[in-house]
């Protein structure tokens, strides 16, 4: 396959067409992205609006991401929708017409989990292990975005095509990005990180306009001199500059952050970015200091309690609301037992064997929705964890 500029892959119209607040979610994940070009393996360079909704442009091969959020409370991705009409891996049929020919890959990005079913799962480990009807649906829209029938590249477009859930909630990652911040730059105080974050957000936003460079936020006089020249003389704006306008480079976030990063930081960086991202619950315990095994524990709960939990908010009101009260009088004991351990000097790892041993958060359970089973109930806690309402340290 031929090396390619991105610059000359045709853009679009730069200014999108979803939602707002969809839009915002995409620039923070950008934002995320361009982070990742800090990282030795990293990207080299990250374009906002480009074709799709983020490029990414690696030395030897490009990158097509797809992001696709959902409203709090819609359930599951599924296989089925995601190969919908407007479920994402259509409009990467589409970016694949465009850039087949080149080294490249195409990724969709969901804002939360994905389906247990097997169908889902085998879809999601494995695109080209796609079903018959599943490849029906798929072979329909690459025909859409080709204009005519096709043959192998259906096999050519499963075996490039990845699916990446378990993206940060719309509630949670401006945190996330501010977490992260944090941990790469532990010198810089917390006023200063914040205006950071912003400035970095209006950067990734400007790109996605498609903004000229010099009338961006960390441009300096003499570019915004030169950008204002340009746009009084009217010159329309080749489909090149345009692309450069949304290119956002390792180079230029290096000058924009101060020149001493936490190194060690580098690793989460590179675990909130991989193929099966940090959950805000691993974040949180990674965060707090919490061992592996500790991690993979919590996970497993939180797998274990959840059906439980789902099927409570599916029930009858009263369920839901027996649920909610057992739900605050877990946190109000997590909390509790924090504290103790902040106290005693104690760690995450301690905070986490004193509650899956902790015959007290039994009494949590007063209308027994959980069958007395304390690990279920800790379980329950990391559910909530993920939603961003334990943070694993004493507050």
């Amino acid at each position: 396959m031929a090396a390619v500029d991105p610059r000359f892959l045709a853009g679009g119209d730069p200014t999108g067409s979803d939602t707002f607040a969809r839009y915002r979610y995409q620039a923070k994940l950008t934002l995320l992205q361009w982070l990742g070009t800090l990282l030795a393996d990293g990207a080299v360079a990250v374009y906002a609006e480009h074709l799709e909704d983020i490029l990414l442009e690696y030395e030897d091969h490009l990158v097509f991401m797809q992001v696709k959020t959902r409203s709090p409370g819609a359930g599951y991705w599924t296989a089925d929708t995601v190969c919908s009409d407007g479920g994402g891996v259509d409009s990467l049929c589409r970016a694949y017409v465009v850039a087949k020919d080149t080294r490249c890959w195409f990724h969709l990005y969901l804002e939360g989990a994905t389906s247990p079913s097997s169908a889902t799962r085998d879809f999601i480990r494995d695109s080209s292990s796609a079903s018959d009807s599943l490849r029906t649906k798929i072979k329909a829209m690459l025909a859409a975005a080709f204009g005519h029938e096709i043959g192998v590249e259906l096999d050519d477009f499963l075996s490039r095509l990845k699916i990446v859930p378990n993206q940060p909630a719309q509630s949670d990652i401006d945190a996330r990005c501010i977490r992260l911040l944090f941990r790469l730059l532990p010198s810089v105080a917390a006023g200063a990180i914040e205006e950071l974050y912003n400035q970095l957000l209006q950067i990734v936003e400007g790109a996605q306009e498609a903004l000229e460079p010099g009338l961006a936020p960390d441009a300096v006089s003499l570019d915004f001199l030169r950008a204002e020249l340009d746009r009084l003389a009217n010159t329309e704006t080749p489909e090149a500059d345009l692309a450069v306008a949304k290119r956002l480079t390792r180079v230029r976030l290096a000058q924009l952050l101060p020149s001493e990063t936490a190194q060690a930081a580098l690793l989460l960086v590179q675990r909130v970015l991989e193929d099966r991202p940090l959950t805000a619950l691993e974040e949180k315990l990674l965060a707090a200091g919490a061992n592996d095994g500790v991690v993979r524990d919590a996970r497993s709960l939180r797998a274990m309690a959840e059906p439980r939990r789902l099927e409570l908010l599916a029930g009858p009101e009263t369920q839901s609301r027996q649920l909610e009260d057992v739900s605050n009088r877990v946190l109000l004991h997590a909390r509790a037992v924090a504290q103790l351990c902040k106290t005693a000097g104690e760690s995450a790892d301690d905070l986490w064997a004193r509650l899956v041993t902790d015959q007290a958060l039994l009494d949590t359970d007063q209308s027994s929705l959980f069958n007395g089973d304390r690990h279920s109930l800790v379980g329950l806690l990391c559910c909530l964890s993920d939603e961003c309402r334990f943070p694993w340290l004493a507050q």
